[in-house]
C-alpha cells in the first residue's frame, strides 16, 4: 500500500469507492465531489490523502480535511473499502489528518459539518461508524434531520400576511439588496454561500424574498437540478426517480419574527417549486422538524454529530 496526498486525478476514483460501498444509501455525483473537495476553499491540501494499492493504482481509502478560520477543522470524508478494513488503514488516514489538522492551528474537529459538507454528522444507520470515531476519542454532540415531502397530490396554496407584504423570486437586479440583508442579518455561512452563489453564475431564481414595505425582511432559498451550486438539499436527489426540489435555508429578519412570515415564505418556495415540477422536496440539516411537519414534511435521514 501506499499513502499519497489527494490529487485531482484521484477524484473519479474515489466516487466509485463511496458508490461502491454506501451509494445505495448515498449516491454520489462526480460534480458534488469536485464541489465539495478539491474546488472548495475550505479544502486543506496538506490533510487529504488516498490509500492505493502499489501495483495495481487500486484506491482503497480517503481522507478529506477542511479548515475554517474561526479554529473548527472537519473531517469531510473518511472512508475505506470494506475489503481492506481492519488492516488499521482508516485509523492511519485519521491521525494524519488531524495531524494536519493541527498543525494550521485547528482547536476541535467536527466529523462533516464542514461548509460545503456531505454529511453534517455521521448518518444514524452506520452504528458501526459510530462506535470507530467514539472509540477514537469523538463524542456525540447532538442529532439533525434531513426532511422529506411528498406533494405529488397536493396544490400548495400560499398564505396572506398582510397587505404591505410581498413575495416573489429574486433577480438580478435583487443582488445587490439580498446581499446586504444577509450581511446583516444572516452574517456568517449563509452570507458566505450567498456570495458563492452569485459567483457561481446564480440569477436569483434559486431564492424567494419576502419584503415589508418594499425592503427585505425575509427569504427561502429553493435548489433543483439546475441550480449552479448543489445544495445540501439536493445532494441525495438520485435516491428518487423523478425530480426532487430542495427547501432551506430559510430566514426571517429578527424584528420580524413571529408573526407568520416564516410559514408563508416556506409556502411560497413550495409553491415555486411545485410549479417548476418539483413534487418531492428535501429540506437538509434542521432541528426545526415541528415547524416543518406543519406543513407536510417527515423525518427522512437523522445524523448524529460528532466533535473532538
Amino acid at each position: 500500500m501506499r499513502t499519497v496526498k489527494l490529487r485531482p486525478s484521484h477524484l473519479e476514483r474515489i466516487c466509485e469507492l463511496w458508490n461502491r460501498e454506501i451509494g445505495s444509501d448515498f449516491p454520489l455525483r462526480t460534480r458534488l465531489l469536485h464541489q465539495n473537495s478539491m474546488n472548495h476553499p475550505d479544502f486543506l491540501s496538506e490533510g487529504s490523502f488516498v490509500v492505493e494499492e502499489e501495483s495495481t493504482d487500486y484506491l482503497v481509502g480517503v481522507v478529506i480535511s477542511k479548515f475554517q478560520r474561526l479554529g473548527v477543522g472537519y473531517i469531510s470524508m473518511l472512508l475505506v473499502d470494506s475489503r481492506y478494513r481492519n488492516l488499521g488503514i482508516g485509523g492511519t488516514l485519521l491521525k494524519m489528518a488531524e495531524k494536519s489538522l493541527n498543525d494550521v492551528g485547528m482547536s476541535s474537529i467536527a466529523l462533516g459539518g464542514d461548509s460545503g459538507h456531505f454529511f453534517p454528522g455521521i448518518p444514524s444507520q452506520y452504528v458501526g461508524m459510530k462506535r470507530w470515531f467514539e472509540n477514537r476519542g469523538f463524542n456525540q454532540r447532538g442529532i439533525t434531520y434531513d426532511l422529506l415531502g411528498d406533494f405529488r397530490s397536493k396544490l400548495i396554496v400560499e398564505e396572506v400576511v398582510g397587505s404591505e407584504v410581498t413575495l416573489s423570486v429574486a433577480g438580478e437586479a435583487d443582488r445587490e439588496e439580498l446581499l446586504a440583508f444577509m450581511h446583516v442579518s444572516f452574517p456568517g455561512r449563509w452570507e458566505e454561500t450567498t456570495h458563492r452563489y452569485f459567483a457561481s453564475g446564480g440569477t436569483g431564481r434559486e431564492f424567494v424574498l419576502l419584503r415589508k414595505s418594499n425592503t427585505i425582511i425575509g427569504f427561502c432559498r429553493i435548489n433543483d437540478e439546475s441550480s449552479p451550486i448543489l445544495a445540501g438539499n439536493q445532494f441525495w436527489s438520485p435516491c428518487f426517480q423523478e425530480p426532487c426540489g430542495g427547501i432551506g435555508p430559510l430566514g426571517i429578519a429578527a424584528p420580524y419574527r413571529g408573526y407568520g412570515y416564516g410559514k408563508a415564505i416556506l409556502l411560497a418556495g413550495m409553491r415555486v417549486l411545485q410549479e417548476r415540477n418539483h413534487h418531492l422536496m428535501v429540506i437538509d440539516w434542521t432541528t426545526e422538524v415541528d415547524f416543518y411537519t406543519k406543513v407536510g414534511f417527515s423525518i427522512w435521514i437523522t445524523y448524529n454529530l460528532y466533535a473532538k
